[in-house]
């Protein structure tokens, strides 16, 4: 029911009870003074979109974009106060709000469209009648490269958001992925803590989860997962031992479920190269100019020597890193089966099957991808996920890597999103 249809409806009907569902103000169309007090013959589902909420997932999701397209009905009063509302949080966010109006369905079409052509980097359709109707029109006129989001829905808001599921399945007939923020991204899931990772540019993060968007699905498939500027990869724990991966491609956002983790977003500071030459294995080098380059000597690193001598070189006392590098032998523990339902995780002698070592060093020659979180000060949420980088050592660390087959890399600049796709995709 509407916001009008409500107003029809206090005034009309006085002796049956009224429900209404998805309205954005039925309390300024007179349905109560407050959700608690109500007229006693009316009650429902208020449902305003939590446009916060949603200006604070763009940014987040989206570092890089600068603006922002929405449509929306002019004469729908409801609309014209959640733009607004829209264009003042988006503003305090670095963020411009583009807008275009339409006045029915017919206008839909033609102004997503045009707004596409306003260099948007997002379009966030919010919700309101008149473009929820004409959605199969959005997604046909929407163009490739920009991200089309509907509103962010906490578990209790989006069951009431009945249409959400339709709308998914429009956008599949035309091969759209509609990124509607499920539950899971703004609140934990209860029943494992679980959250929506969505890899987004300059998005960083490691820890255990699997590739799928509910908890349900992934829960038998937890496994030690590296999330990198939009792409993914993951282990899974169900016994196939056989790695998965997925990257960002037009509307596709790569994501998973994340059962517990670090996450990052932000720009790499600096650049260290390793060179083959033979030596003693000490770590040596300075900064280059400016600080962004370095290049270090050895014949053979190892974790602990190469974290400490970033430390030594770069002076951050907390960074994350990632590592390319040839390995000369690996040595680490995986997970035989999802922690999911085994609270006792590395209990004996039940850990034997739950979690693979390394009895000796493997995949010689390969190339390791690394990505990790460095603290010599971690605070009490970080402390619990790191461990520390050696018997008595000021610094702990948590790290994962992927292996591939060998492959040289360039010897000029090296771009990160390239060469992860490069070896993802080959």
């Amino acid at each position: 029911m509407s916001t009008p249809a409500i107003s029809s409806a206090v005034t009309a009907i006085k002796n049956k009870p009224v429900v209404f569902t998805f309205t954005y103000t039925p309390l300024e169309a007179g349905a109560g003074t407050s959700f608690t007090d109500h007229l006693p013959f009316i009650t429902g589902v208020g449902s305003f979109p939590p446009v916060e909420r949603t200006v604070a997932f763009i940014r987040d999701v989206f570092p890089r974009a600068t603006r922002v397209g929405t449509l929306y009905n002019s004469s729908d009063t409801n609309s014209r106060k959640v733009v607004e509302m829209a264009k003042k949080d988006m503003a305090e966010k670095g963020l411009t709000l583009v807008e275009n109006t339409v006045v029915n369905t017919n206008e839909v079409y033609q102004a997503v469209s045009a707004i596409c052509q306003r260099q948007i980097d997002v379009l966030w359709i919010t919700g309101e009648n008149t473009m929820m109707q004409a959605f199969d029109a959005v997604v046909k006129a929407s163009m490739p490269g920009i991200r089309v989001i509907g509103t962010v829905y906490t578990p209790s808001e989006i069951n009431s958001v009945f249409y959400m599921e339709a709308l998914r399945k429009e956008a599949e007939k035309v091969g759209l992925t509609l990124l509607v923020a499920p539950a899971s991204t703004v609140t934990e899931v209860s029943d494992a803590a679980a959250r929506l990772l969505l890899a987004g540019e300059h998005h960083y993060a490691l820890g255990l989860g699997a590739i799928g968007d509910r908890f349900e699905t992934c829960k038998d498939r937890m496994g030690e997962f590296l999330l990198m500027d939009g792409q993914v990869a993951y282990l899974p724990a169900d016994g196939s031992k056989r790695p998965d991966y997925m990257v960002n491609s037009g509307h596709l956002i790569a994501s998973l479920t994340a059962l517990y983790g670090v996450s990052c977003t932000g720009d790499f500071s600096a650049l260290v190269r390793f060179t083959g030459e033979k030596g003693d294995g000490a770590l040596e080098g300075k900064k280059a100019a400016g600080g962004s380059n370095t290049t270090f000597s050895a014949e053979s690193l190892g974790v602990g020597p190469m974290l400490e001598g970033l430390y030594q070189l770069l002076g951050y006392e907390d960074f994350l890193m990632i590592s390319i590098a040839e390995i000369s032998g690996l040595v680490g523990v995986s997970l035989n089966q999802s922690p999911v339902g085994h609270p006792d995780l590395f209990a004996f002698p039940g850990v034997k099957e739950m979690v693979n070592f390394t009895t000796e060093p493997e995949c010689e020659g390969m190339l390791g991808v690394t990505l990790g979180i460095y603290s010599r000060r971690p605070d009490e949420g970080l402390t619990r996920f790191l461990r520390p980088v050696s018997l008595g050592a000021d610094a702990a660390v948590h790290l994962h890597t992927a292996v591939f087959p060998y492959m040289p890399l360039k010897k000029t600049g090296i771009d990160l999103h390239e060469t992860m796709h490069t070896l993802l995709i080959i």
